[in-house]
């Protein structure tokens, strides 16, 4: 009886794999059928689709210290074109593998930027080190000098990057403080700003941490949780082939993600599983006709390296990067990386988090909320399936945690 059932599972899974496999060929190699529809969004890059919609875009540039060249993009005001001479700017960033195009894929009346500009801010969306709109340098070539280039964490973007956009924005904008909301690795690597550069703190009104992956003691991602069980493997993998770029923007993604995604298609379902299998399902809480919007910008690039700093500090703390115990003792002095020290985070602090995010469990915001020593709100969203990605694409974040953001900020506007 097993042996019968082995076999129609063996034929299950690889008629499905073929399924994808058909797909996949058929999207390399005719990108658009005929009559097929395609969403008007996929593939826009992000001046385009802001100006459509009818609002304000500017692009900037920002070099960093170390010398990489950042773009920032501003939304300087809504449609209403409400109090335009005196809108307090936010900073918004974005979470590992995405890009300021994932604050906007849920669409021009759910996307977090336009509903800010709707409510008197001056909206300014960052783009870290290594993504689709920041992968350029004053000196190296990220093609070329791959192994270079990627050589970073969200380390580096905390303490490079941050400040370098945040005195940025004050220049523009003429203000003294600013605004600061961050997605997940956005969340963290402010943290490490203000532990590393605490200086900072006197430059942020209200910092909003949605979604906080800072502790990962209790994280519940396979896409986090077995790599730290074999991370050794997974190194020798990443030296050997020299994967020090991840899952960076393609054209093939797109045309994949429109031909899988789309709403005629069978396997509609597997975009929301390979989305929400990092960061927890919430069942149809998305509009699923712009699945193909989404991976048409995320994965948007980042470098492994972000990634190999959460996989180390799983049942390991709050720590800098662990290079070994004897790289460990030339660049901090010790065998063990040290804490970073959130005693430092002066600023003060609003954490939202949902119940069933995977890569946020409630223990570990918890333990978070003991470690900050200026938390002025706690938030958890009003929805028990409420996951990692709904922050960015959930049909009720506007109703159920948005309008909590903006309540917070209007205590220090």
């Amino acid at each position: 009886m097993f042996e019968y059932f082995k076999y129609i599972f063996i034929t299950v899974l690889s008629t499905f794999f073929i399924h994808i496999g058909i797909v996949v060929y058929d999207a390399i190699h005719h990108p658009v059928a005929v009559g097929q529809f395609v969403h008007p969004d996929i593939g826009l890059d992000i001046e385009t689709l802001v100006k459509r919609n009818g609002y304000p875009f500017e692009k900037h540039h920002v070099t960093t210290e170390d010398g990489y060249i950042l773009e920032l993009h501003r939304i300087r005001h809504g449609l209403n074109k409400k109090n335009l001479t005196n809108r307090p700017p936010i900073l918004i960033v974005h979470g590992i593998l995405e890009s300021s195009m994932a604050w906007l894929s849920a669409g021009v009346d759910k996307a977090l930027p336009y509903y800010l500009a709707e409510q008197g801010y001056d909206v300014w969306l960052s783009n870290c080190r290594g993504n689709a709109y920041s992968r350029k340098h004053i000196k190296l070539n990220p093609d070329v000098d791959k192994k270079e280039f990627f050589d970073y964490s969200w380390h580096e973007i905390g303490v490079y990057d941050h400040p370098a956009t945040i005195d940025y924005v004050i220049k523009k904008t003429g203000k003294s403080k600013i605004f600061y909301a961050g997605h997940s690795q956005g969340s963290v690597s402010f943290m490490v700003m203000m532990s590393e550069r605490p200086e900072y703190n006197k430059k942020i009104k209200a910092m909003l941490a949605l979604a906080p992956v800072v502790f990962v003691d209790h994280v519940k991602s396979p896409t986090f949780y077995i790599p730290a069980l074999f991370q050794n493997a997974f190194e020798w993998i990443v030296e050997y082939f020299g994967l020090y770029e991840l899952l960076p923007k393609s054209e093939i993604i797109t045309q994949i993600a429109n031909k899988l995604c789309n709403d005629e298609s069978r396997l509609q379902k597997l975009c929301s599983t390979l989305l929400n299998i990092n960061g927890g399902f919430n069942g149809d809480k998305f509009n699923s006709t712009l699945w193909p919007v989404v991976f048409s910008h995320i994965p948007a690039g980042s470098a492994t390296k972000q990634y190999m700093h959460y996989t180390r500090n799983i049942f390991n703390d709050f720590r800098k990067f662990d290079y070994g115990e004897a790289k460990n003792l030339l660049v901090y002095g010790n065998k063990i990386p040290p804490l970073y020290d959130l005693s430092k985070v002066a600023a003060p602090v609003g954490i939202f988090y949902g119940n069933n995010d995977w890569l946020t469990p409630e223990k570990d915001v918890q333990k978070l909320i003991r470690s900050l020593p200026n938390v002025v709100m706690v938030h958890k969203v009003a929805d028990e399936n409420f996951a990692h990605f709904d922050f960015l694409v959930s049909l009720h974040a506007v109703d159920i945690l948005y309008d909590k953001l903006v309540n917070l900020m209007q205590q220090y506007k």
